[in-house]
């Protein structure tokens, strides 16, 4: 699949999995994107839709609900920009 920005053409290859998430396990994987060794990641939680993406920069969360955004924004607040909308 190919995706024009207006900027540069970008290819996109989707391969999806079932994966069970434990803390570690995905090290190797989030420590090569980090170094802008690996094509971009995305993880979805099947339950309710939740993504992770992880990118050489940071990553970007899209939680489920306002109540999960609110409590993220509690214990990680100051992870983020000090732009108003703090992206």
């Amino acid at each position: 699949m190919t995706f024009d920005d207006g900027d540069e053409e970008m290819a996109w290859t989707a391969h999806v999995d079932s994966v069970q998430w434990h803390a570690g396990t995905f090290d190797p994987l989030l420590l090569s994107i980090a170094d802008d060794q690996a094509d971009r990641t995305m993880w979805m939680n099947r339950s309710n839709g939740a993504l992770f993406s992880p990118y050489d920069g940071g990553f970007d969360l899209f939680p489920d609900t306002e109540a999960a955004v609110r409590r993220l924004k509690k214990s990680y607040g100051g992870w983020l920009s000090p732009h108003p909308d703090g992206l």
